[in-house]
């Protein structure tokens, strides 16, 4: 069974490469980037580091290791999984922005014990967020900025809108339910939705630690990958829209 899988999954690597080669590129841009950027604070004492940055870091790695983790699963076959993975980076990426280099704000997700609780909601995280970006429509930007979460959070939830999409493939006007990789069109469409929003809140993350706590410093060979990274999620989100449209599947279902 384990061989029998492997070689599903290679075979579906194969297939998914041509859709999404371009994705896993900049996914791999990214994680390098993250790399490169927190080994820029390296060889500073504990004592030294102010609690904002030692949240932040911690943030960055965990993000680094999502994106990595969300590419390989999106390559794979596991597009659900991907998406899943990708709305617990929107959570880690908001926070990154939100603590910034604020010491009230790092020391409240250092003393946050709440198991059963985020350290704030992801609507509270978004709207803190962007109310502080010079943004021309700050409310506007939220709310699209949460309904990308929620979004992502249909995988993590099993949404049915989502699950009836990318659980059954048709084969030669035969449905087929089968577990393993899924290589349909909703699958690799979802996919693509994914590892967009998984380099972007990587990268979007990694410029805010720049800004926050690199300054001062030589950042301009950093700041010019942040520049290409976001070239080329743009240039992947413009292939989606061409490929899918930009139609809602669900108009007026996405109240703030």
């Amino acid at each position: 069974m384990s061989e029998t899988l492997e070689l599903a999954e290679n075979a579906a690597r194969k297939v998914l490469l041509a859709d999404l080669g371009r994705h896993a590129e900049l996914a791999h841009q990214a994680f390098r980037l993250a790399d490169k950027t927190v080994g820029r604070i390296a060889g500073k004492s504990l004592d030294e580091v102010p609690q904002a940055q030692k949240v932040v870091v911690a943030l960055v790695i965990i993000l680094a290791n999502d994106l990595r983790a969300a590419s390989i699963l999106a390559l794979s076959g596991y597009s659900t999984q991907s998406a899943d993975i990708v709305a617990g980076m929107y959570e880690a990426a908001y926070t990154v922005a939100y603590v910034g280099a604020d010491e009230t704000r790092a020391q409240q997700w250092i003393e946050h014990d709440d198991p059963t609780r985020s350290f704030l909601p992801a609507k509270n995280l978004t709207e803190a967020v962007v109310g502080e970006l010079n943004v021309s429509d700050p409310v506007q930007v939220a709310k699209l900025q949460y309904r990308n979460y929620r979004q992502l959070c249909m995988a993590k939830h099993s949404n049915p809108l989502l699950m009836k999409q990318t659980t059954y493939k048709l084969e030669e006007n035969t449905v087929v339910a089968e577990v393993g990789p899924n290589t349909s069109e909703p699958s690799i469409r979802s996919a693509c939705f994914a590892l967009e929003h998984a380099i972007g809140l990587a990268t979007f993350a990694m410029e805010r630690f720049i800004q926050d706590h690199l300054r001062g410093a030589s950042v301009d060979d950093l700041l010019r990958e942040v520049a290409e990274l976001e070239r080329g999620r743009e240039e992947i989100k413009e292939a989606a829209i061409a490929r899918w449209g930009t139609e809602d599947p669900d108009p007026g279902k996405w109240k703030m």
